[in-house]
């Protein structure tokens, strides 16, 4: 039996036949505004977008330029209330108080000896801008 289908033509498949192309048809003149109307529609659509994403692109640019200003004006104010900060731990610290006393009043305690520049009468005497 296994002879007899090793010597068995294979089967032909029929060829399909193609059928003639069908000739162009022109467009109704009604299809062929409404092509030209959602054409137009379209192309206004996305010049609209595009503008709109151009002036968005500005503002972002501006938006970023501001928030960088921001950040320089925040870090000058970190640092000033830091300074600030220690200074007023300094000021209010009852181990400083007697520093700062010294420091706001010019007072001098008995036992501190003052110490007086004297200049010559000449140095003393001269006005700005004349020679010695």
């Amino acid at each position: 039996m296994t002879a007899s289908f090793a010597s068995s033509p294979a089967p032909r498949r029929q060829a399909r036949r193609r059928r003639p192309a069908a000739p162009a048809r022109a467009l109704h003149p009604d299809l062929k505004i409404e092509l030209l109307v959602r054409g137009s529609l379209c192309a206004l659509v996305l010049l609209a977008s595009c503008w709109s994403a151009f002036s968005l692109l500005g503002t972002l640019r501006q938006r970023h330029e501001r928030l960088a200003e921001l950040q320089a004006e925040l870090t000058l104010t970190r640092n000033r209330v830091s300074h600030l900060r220690k200074d007023f731990t300094r000021v209010f610290s009852p181990t400083q108080s007697g520093e700062i006393v010294l420091e706001q009043s010019h007072w001098v305690e008995p036992q501190q000896r003052r110490v007086v520049w004297e200049g010559t009468a000449v140095n003393a005497t001269a006005r700005p801008g004349t020679p010695q």
